[in-house]
């Protein structure tokens, strides 16, 4: 799973299920299970990821998925 790399913290990486949050750029270049690039990788997604967090009803409304 391609994503775009975070420029500022806090960051959200978001998927059409739900988001990940880095409190800061710290954090964010040294997890293990990023694989940063021109692009950022992360091989099973980041839903695989602890401290993922799925969008509710009412947010998935809002966004229109």
């Amino acid at each position: 799973m391609w994503y775009h790399s975070l420029n500022g913290f806090p960051g959200i990486l978001c998927d059409r299920n739900g988001y990940l949050t880095f409190n800061n750029e710290k954090n964010y270049q040294n997890h293990s299970q990023l694989q940063h690039g021109s692009t950022l990788h992360v091989e099973s997604g980041i839903s695989s990821i602890a401290g993922y967090v799925l969008f509710s009803s009412s947010e998935k409304q809002k966004l229109g998925i």
